[in-house]
């Protein structure tokens, strides 16, 4: 079975393991009915377009003062490779839209913005959901050294 992309191109439904799948469905159906602007991003994007990684945590880029009015535990993560604001919910990451990302090849800090109003849209099990685009999410990759999960992004990439 395939899933359509809003640009046109395909991708298998078995890209994400069945409970990452649930978990991304509940947070997409919570985010909907709050009425609030986020995309997937991190490993689970990086699965839709390709890669063969595994799914460390499911990330759904939200703004900060969107983080703020869901309420809850909303916390500053900072370690080797990130600083952000999250907050969790049901095995669910909701980051924040800046942050920063250590930028292994230069042995730096560097900022990360995520563009909430350019998505890829992917209708995954009845769902119209926003993606990351691949371009961003691909350089983000690099910059925290992950050369391989933008290999398989390129070889096994379901869009242009």
């Amino acid at each position: 079975m395939l899933v359509e992309m809003g640009n046109g191109g395909k991708v298998k439904t078995a890209v994400i393991p069945r409970r990452t799948a649930e978990a991304l469905l509940r947070a997409v159906d919570w985010l909907t009915e709050q009425e609030v602007d986020f995309q997937v991003t991190g490993d689970t994007a990086a699965r839709f377009y390709g890669a063969k990684l595994k799914v460390r945590e499911i990330e759904l880029t939200v703004t900060a003062s969107t983080l703020e009015r869901l309420g809850g535990e909303v916390e500053w993560q900072r370690d080797e490779r990130w600083e952000r604001l999250t907050l969790e919910r049901d095995g669910v990451r909701l980051v924040a839209s800046a942050a920063r990302c250590w930028e292994a090849r230069r042995g730096r800090w560097t900022a990360v913005r995520a563009d909430l109003r350019h998505n890829t849209w992917i209708d995954f099990q009845g769902r119209h959901i926003p993606f990351e685009t691949r371009g961003p999410l691909m350089r983000r990759y690099e910059r925290l050294g992950e050369d391989e999960p933008v290999r398989q992004m390129l070889a096994g990439s379901h869009c242009s």
